[in-house]
């Protein structure tokens, strides 16, 4: 063997150096250093399996270390503000605010003897809980010649519309920084409605900056725990830097939270349709899927188990974990089938049993997250849940002097508020309680 020569390669300890993959490397960078003799470095060297089997054990020990580290403070926290920014140094971004959605039925004033279309976008609202709640319409309808109302009903979405200037002039700096003015930006893990623009020209949204070129025109979005979104720039190196005296704006759509879960009936008034016609509207079904930011204990209990997956999912409890941080689903269970395959059941917020379409966007995203994380050699399939209907038989015994069908009627509307999706624990999620017999009894007793 050659002498140990000095100034050897600077190695990097810590995440980077965590996956075989970056660890077969540095030791290779060791390798040309003190023994450039040893050209041959195909699997069949004996050298380079022994190499293989050290790069695989120190992926496993930096694996364990950095999650008991990680366990050790992200999960002892108490301030929401230390979390949001422990977890997203983990690859864990805390999700920010949910839109609810409904469906929507316009009626005209009067029949019109040619189309109408009602454009993505027109804006309906109404008074709940002493709010104003404004939803938009996330498609175009056309109303045929001759007929009177959206039959089938128009989907809508718990926002409105807004924009501000983030700067006049860009100065070219590297990793420029804007923190957007509104704190209500509908901005999540499935509803992503920023959209930044440099001289009028739409630039990408991505995670980081890790893949970025010098050309790519990207940015990064950052947010606190007070859902305040910052735009950071690239260096030029990695991502392009806006040039010099660009005119820097954001446009998006404000909205999300639990306000938007409002009843039938409450969005009455037509605000704009760009339709140019007289219409009378209300919502065919009630706001469903409305939530607030990601809570201090959701992210203590998701990011460290999202993390525990290394950006690869392995194991069923890997899938899971990664499931658990798609936006939009109540309930997601991954499970291996034979080797190399995995299936992924997912139920929906607000879900009433329908079948998603791969191009639904719950479906879409999950698809997405999976792929990214999924090993090579995995065969991923998501699938919507099967819903088991629970049969239940009662025998009431009805008071003198209240109808049978009114008491049919309040026991029915009972039990269907107590098996409402959204209220069921699914074996022990956290904010609600798991459904026993003795709930359902206790639903029509007080009745």
């Amino acid at each position: 063997m050659a002498d140990i020569v000095p100034n050897l390669p600077s190695l990097t300890a810590g995440n980077r150096a965590r996956d075989a993959e970056g660890i077969i490397s540095d030791i290779e960078m060791l390798i040309d250093a003190i023994t450039p003799e040893w050209t041959d470095r195909s699997d069949s060297d004996p050298g380079v399996a022994l190499l293989q089997t050290v790069a695989y054990l120190l992926d496993h020990a930096h694996y364990q270390v950095d999650r008991a580290l990680t366990d050790a403070v992200l999960t002892r926290t108490t301030r929401k503000s230390a979390a949001v920014h422990q977890a997203r140094a983990i690859g864990y971004v805390a999700d920010g605010p949910a839109a609810a959605t409904c469906i929507l039925q316009f009626t005209l004033l009067n029949v019109d003897a040619n189309d109408t279309t009602i454009l993505l976008g027109a804006e309906v609202s109404g008074s709940y809980n002493g709010q104003t709640i404004r939803f938009q319409t996330t498609e175009n309808y056309v109303i045929a010649a001759g007929d009177l109302t959206t039959t089938t009903g128009v989907a809508a979405r718990h926002q409105f519309a807004g924009t501000e200037t983030l700067s006049e002039s860009s100065n070219g700096e590297p990793f420029q920084k804007y923190t957007l003015g509104s704190t209500s930006v509908l901005h999540n893990r499935t509803q992503k409605t920023l959209i930044i623009k440099v001289d009028n020209e739409s630039w990408t949204e991505v995670a980081s900056f890790a893949n970025s070129k010098i050309v790519d025109e990207h940015y990064v979005v950052l947010k606190d725990h007070l859902n305040r979104l910052t735009v950071l720039f690239g260096d030029s190196e990695r991502g392009r830097i806006p040039a010099v005296g660009s005119v820097l704006t954001a446009s998006y759509s404000e909205g999300g939270g639990p306000s938007g879960n409002v009843p039938i009936g409450t969005l009455t008034t037509v605000v704009t349709t760009s339709a140019g016609a007289g219409f009378l509207c209300t919502n065919l079904t009630p706001g469903v899927g409305g939530k607030s930011t990601e809570s201090l204990d959701s992210i203590r209990v998701g990011a460290p188990p999202f993390f525990a997956a290394q950006g690869r999912a392995v194991t069923s409890e890997d899938y899971n974990a990664i499931l658990a941080s798609v936006s939009g689903l109540l309930r997601a269970q991954a499970f291996k089938v034979g080797i190399n395959s995995v299936e992924c059941r997912v139920v929906p917020a607000g879900w009433s049993g329908e079948v998603l379409g791969d191009n639904d966007p719950i479906m879409v995203n999950t698809v997405s997250t999976i792929k990214a994380k999924r090993m090579v050699t995995d065969v991923a399939i998501v699938r919507t849940a099967t819903p088991v209907r629970p049969t239940t038989h009662i025998r009431v015994h009805v008071q003198a002097g209240v109808g049978q069908n009114t008491t049919r009627t309040a026991v029915l509307a009972s039990l269907a508020t107590l098996y409402d999706l959204d209220s069921l624990a699914f074996g022990g999620r956290t904010s609600s309680t798991n459904l026993f017999f003795s709930d359902m009894v206790a639903a029509v007793d007080n009745t």
